[in-house]
Formats: structure tokens, C-alpha cells, sequence
């Protein structure tokens, strides 16, 4: 289906495109390189620093800065492996169980107070979860889901941009 999207766009027919993933290994075996004309590698091929670095430097990506927040009462250990990642519903349940939404609201109150961000959930359950848990904590969270309206998501953007809404959950 994405190619048909790409498609749609025009992205076969001169429209300037770009693509990303957090999946390179495909459960369907097709390469990536079908459709790109350049791969940038892989975060553990110490090329892709450079590529990433000279993104940042020339203004195409913005500076990141990353924390590893432990919950420490999540366990994975149970959840199933499909399609080369952990199931969604399984995963989701953990989390819920670990009350991660509560260690992702200390962890913004700690590291991230005065910063605006984007909390992806595994599922609508958990990204309720985390909104609820960040409201809680003190955070203007607003929730994006695919059920939210085009009207919603554009009023809810433009909070967002404006910094009314610090911070987004989606899923």
C-alpha cells in the first residue's frame, strides 16, 4: 500500500520525495533500495552518524538529545515476536500493567519540563493512558488518534505549534 501512496503522489513521476522507517528488515523480504535511489545506513553502521550529523549541521534534521527512561517493573519477556517486531496488544498490555504512562510523565517533569515533545503508544488504550497520566503530571497533552477528525487534528496542531499544547500522544 505505500507504494500505491507514493504513487498517488507522484513520487514515480518527478515529485521530489523522501522516505523514512524505523523497520529496515521488511517481513515482506522487498529492499528498499526497489524504490530509493540512496539508503542512508543503518544506526549501527558508523556511517550513518556522518549522514545524520551533516543533516543536522545543514538544517534538514534538528539537534536531538536522547535519555533512556528504565520502567522498571516492565517485562517483555512474555510478549510475542510477529512480523519481526513485539505484538502491539501484548506489548500494550505490559506497559499498561508497568503503569508506564506515570514513568513517562516523571520522566518529562524530570528531563523535559519546559519542552514540548510527541509520545507514540502501541495502541488507543495506552495512548489514553499516557495522556491521561501527563495531564495528571501537569502537562497540556492532547491525544491525535486515526478517529481523531481532520478538523480536531488541525486544531489540536495549531495549539501544538503555538505551544498552548505541550505535549502530543498519538498511536
Amino acid at each position: 500500500t505505500w507504494i500505491s501512496t507514493l504513487r498517488h503522489f507522484g513520487a514515480f513521476d518527478g515529485v521530489p520525495t523522501i522516505g523514512f522507517t524505523a523497520t529496515m528488515s521488511r517481513a515482506d523480504k522487498r529492499g528498499l533500495g526497489e524504490i530509493w535511489q540512496h539508503i542512508v545506513p543503518r544506526p549501527d553502521d558508523p556511517s550513518a552518524v556522518w549522514d545524520t550529523l551533516c543533516g543536522i549541521q545543514n538544517g534538514y534534521l534538528c539537534d536531538v538529545r536522547g535519555i533512556r527512561v528504565k520502567v522498571t517493573s516492565l517485562d517483555l519477556s512474555g510478549v510475542h515476536i510477529r512480523a519481526g517486531d513485539l505484538a502491539q496488544d501484548e506489548t500494550a498490555e505490559a506497559m499498561l500493567n508497568a503503569d508506564t504512562g506515570a514513568a513517562i510523565a516523571r520522566a518529562c517533569r524530570e528531563y523535559a519540563p519546559d519542552r514540548r515533545g510527541t509520545i507514540f503508544a502501541p495502541n488507543v488504550e495506552t495512548a489514553l493512558d499516557f495522556t491521561t497520566e501527563m495531564i495528571t503530571a501537569g502537562f497540556t497533552t492532547e491525544t491525535v488518534l486515526g478517529t481523531t477528525t481532520n478538523e480536531e487534528r488541525t486544531a489540536i496542531y495549531a495549539r501544538f505549534r503555538t505551544g498552548e499544547t505541550q505535549y502530543l500522544v498519538t498511536a
